[in-house]
């Protein structure tokens, strides 16, 4: 595989009732739209779609998949809406992402779709969009309900954006 350079984006788009979940209901974990792009392309979405996700869990378990991404052990996670996969094939500096829609296609490559397309981007461009827009969601929801700090979604998010920022600390000093 040839390192490539990439422009990764996260594109989080809260539900219509965000901030009501969050502010009358104390939900930690409200439902919002994720579409990712590389590159101008989508990895996850399209102009018209979006993967529904459950904003803190997801996004932590995004931010757990860094883990294997940096020491080099291919991953998978599985957005519940629908369901689909994200699976991360890391190499060194550099890591294949592909979003599949289904399950065959996250176990085996073969069995891809031709529209699930596998985009390389460096393994420190990933992890660092990721914490950036997970950074913000998590200032967003604390900003409109500071009493969920210590709620268990978002205290697990707090944790994996922490270990996710130790995780580049380790890429930058390689």
């Amino acid at each position: 595989m040839v390192p490539t350079t990439s422009a990764v984006k996260f594109e989080i788009t809260y539900a219509e009732n965000f901030r009501q979940r969050v502010c009358d209901e104390n939900d930690s974990d409200p439902f919002g739209h994720l579409k990712t792009k590389i590159d101008g392309e989508y990895l996850i979405g399209t102009d018209d779609t979006y993967v529904g996700v459950w904003l803190s869990e997801d996004l932590a378990r995004l931010l757990a998949q860094t883990e294997a991404i940096v020491s080099g052990s291919e991953t998978r996670v599985t957005f519940r809406n629908g369901p689909s996969y994200l699976v991360a094939e890391p190499y060194d500096e550099t890591v294949d992402l592909t979003h599949c829609l289904h399950l065959e296609g996250a176990e085996n490559p073969e069995e891809r779709w031709e529209m699930e397309r596998t985009f390389t981007v460096t393994k420190q461009e990933w992890i660092t969009e990721l914490v950036q827009a997970s950074e913000e969601y998590y200032r967003d929801v604390l900003k409109l309900n500071p009493d969920l700090k210590k709620d268990d979604y978002l205290l697990r998010l707090g944790e994996e954006l922490e270990a996710a920022k130790e995780r580049l600390d380790v890429l930058s000093n390689q």
